[in-house]
């Protein structure tokens, strides 16, 4: 296949990315990498222009892909002003910062900063544990994070760790490219980076470590990504998703969720189980994303959650699709001491609108030796409770928050 022009140069912002990243730490390298990236993510643009008599529909297609996308998009316009500062001033003003960061709920503005740059540089991690033991009411260590990193910020953008904007500026490109590519009948080659791969680099680049207080172990977010192959699915599968129907007639939230619901339920019934899957969506109601997860204990649920986030922004996601099955229990008593009373199946749709649409099965079993079987399925309102776990993705998507500080 040939390559677009202006997928060409997309590509050529994937290798500057890359190559930010692998000079995260070298100040000098990084400079330079930083102002061609800039230089360059404005002239994917400005090939498209150039080309626009070769693009049929380009005059409807670009007012709303990229004018009408970006005007707002405070990361765009600083892409742009960054650019014109690099061209007719010179480099942008930067600075390295460190931190470390106790978090215990889903809730970001509810975070605590332990220590400054200077004294996390040298600090030993039993120090760090004490510092943040003294912060926390003893009730709610078991779930508390610390969350360490090293990062690079400009002035101009105080709010963005760096390579974290240039991943969404990358992002916001490719769904342009991706976008244009369907305009015109050739799909995104697909050895053009997607921008999702970046989103692991980027937590080893600057690294991000996490330390439970509950145990005071250590880990870091790893992503595997598996490439789609029709060969490689498995027949049953196959057969399953051939059951239920074409996916031509999804044009809402509602009719995604009803869509999944019907595998959720055909998957529990034949395997007896189902494994927790994030999907999120684009406007069109197409899925551009899934994850798979396990959690271990409650802080894992703090940490996913707030990761699936950053994935969202990077995606751009329209909205999402949570899969899992859950207990129910009895709430008088501290969360670990909580006895399991109910077991169900849910799949909970929402979008960057704020529709929301859940389904719940209880899960049935007649003894302990028997498959278990699903109730018939029940539509239920979403409370405050019940959802504030999301609360991190809704955010990102751009939706209303100010009833999930549950």
């Amino acid at each position: 296949m040939i390559k677009k022009p202006w997928e060409r140069r997309l590509k050529d912002l994937a290798h500057l990315l890359s190559s930010c990243a692998s000079t995260y730490f070298e100040p000098e390298l990084f400079r330079m990498n930083l102002n061609q990236f800039l230089q360059t993510s404005r002239t994917v643009t400005f090939i498209i222009q150039k080309n626009k008599r070769e693009i049929g529909g380009y005059d409807e297609w670009y007012p709303v892909n990229v004018v009408d996308k970006w005007k707002d998009d405070p990361l765009m316009i600083w892409a742009k002003n960054s650019r014109n500062t690099i061209e007719k001033q010179g480099d942008l003003e930067m600075y390295s910062d460190a931190k470390a960061t106790l978090f215990f709920s889903y809730i970001e503005e509810q975070d605590l900063e332990i220590i400054t740059k200077n004294e996390l540089l040298g600090i030993s991690v039993k120090r760090l544990v004490r510092l943040a033991q003294k912060k926390l009411p003893s009730s709610i260590e078991d779930a508390a994070v610390i969350r360490s990193e090293r990062r690079w910020v400009a002035n101009t953008l105080k709010n963005f760790e760096l390579l974290h904007a240039l991943t969404l500026i990358y992002a916001r490109m490719y769904e342009c490219c991706k976008s244009l590519g369907e305009l015109v009948g050739s799909s995104i080659d697909t050895d053009t980076p997607n921008p999702t791969l970046f989103n692991s680099i980027r937590e080893e680049t600057q690294h991000v470590n996490y330390l439970k207080l509950k145990n005071f172990t250590r880990g870091k977010i790893s992503y595997n990504s598996v490439s789609y192959d029709a060969n490689n699915i498995p027949e049953i599968i196959k057969k399953r998703a051939k059951s239920i129907g074409s996916n031509s007639a999804i044009n809402s939230t509602d009719s995604l969720v009803d869509f999944y619901a019907t595998m959720v339920e055909l998957t529990f019934m034949e395997d007896g189980y189902h494994v927790p899957i994030l999907m999120f969506f684009d406007n069109e109601y197409k899925v551009i994303d899934l994850l798979t997860t396990s959690f271990d204990d409650q802080a894992d649920k703090f940490i996913f959650w707030r990761s699936a986030a950053e994935r969202a922004k990077i995606l751009n996601a329209y909205g999402f699709i949570w899969v899992s099955e859950l207990w129910v229990r009895n709430s008088t008593k501290a969360i670990h001491e909580m006895p399991i009373v109910d077991e169900k199946v849910q799949i909970v749709g929402i979008d960057s609108v704020n529709y929301k649409k859940s389904i719940f099965w209880n899960i049935l079993r007649k003894d302990d030796q028997s498959k278990p079987t699903l109730s018939k399925p029940e539509v239920v309102d979403l409370d405050e409770g019940q959802s504030f776990y999301m609360r991190p993705i809704l955010k990102a998507i751009g939706g209303d928050i100010s009833k999930l500080n549950g």
